[in-house]
């Protein structure tokens, strides 16, 4: 407290930060609404970017993935397993990139970012790998691929799910392993 020169009543000093508690919270909030009725741009930023943005995003961006390629292993060569390869082949979603003899010349088309995912059909079990180097795109064209795999017509667009028959048994594998561990036993 200090002495008034003029009389003897003394005020108090104003309060500080660290002496003695108290919030700072609602100087910060006059600061910013004089800044707001300051400055004529702020108000137009406050209230029209959150609408733009509202309104301008969805036709930006979107999670739909297209142009997946795949790579098939048909170890079985049944008529389903033919029939699965055409309904990849007839989807927009994925690019079909043929045909692989074994699973590890299907991982050479992945390791040299020729393919995205690859479908292993093995006595009647599906195996869906995928890259995991685009996360986004592996795990929704991996999911894109277990509903044509379990559909029994083609997964178009807009279409969100099929019916789930499936003979054999369904598995997926996200992840890749890393090449000193391929080396390994």
């Amino acid at each position: 407290m200090r002495k008034n020169q003029n009389s003897t009543v003394t005020t108090p000093l104003p309060h500080r930060e660290g002496q003695g508690g108290g919030s700072v919270l609602p100087f910060l909030l006059q600061k910013e609404f004089l800044q707001i009725r300051r400055n004529s741009f702020m108000p137009k930023i406050i209230f029209i970017f959150p609408i733009m943005v509202m309104c301008v995003m969805p036709w930006v961006m979107n999670q739909e993935v297209k142009n997946i390629r795949v790579d098939v292993v048909d170890i079985d060569h049944t008529t389903e397993s033919q029939q699965i390869v055409h309904r990849i082949e007839a989807s927009n979603y994925f690019i079909f990139n043929g045909l692989k003899p074994t699973y590890e010349a299907a991982m050479k088309d992945i390791e040299s970012s020729q393919a995205d995912i690859i479908l292993e059909i093995r006595n009647g079990q599906y195996l869906i790998a995928a890259n995991a180097v685009n996360g986004t795109k592996g795990s929704i064209g991996s999911s894109y691929l277990s509903k044509s795999v379990a559909s029994p017509q083609p997964l178009s667009q807009g279409e969100g799910s099929g019916h789930l028959r499936v003979r054999g048994e369904l598995r997926k594998e996200y992840l890749l392993p890393s090449p000193w561990e391929r080396g390994r036993g």
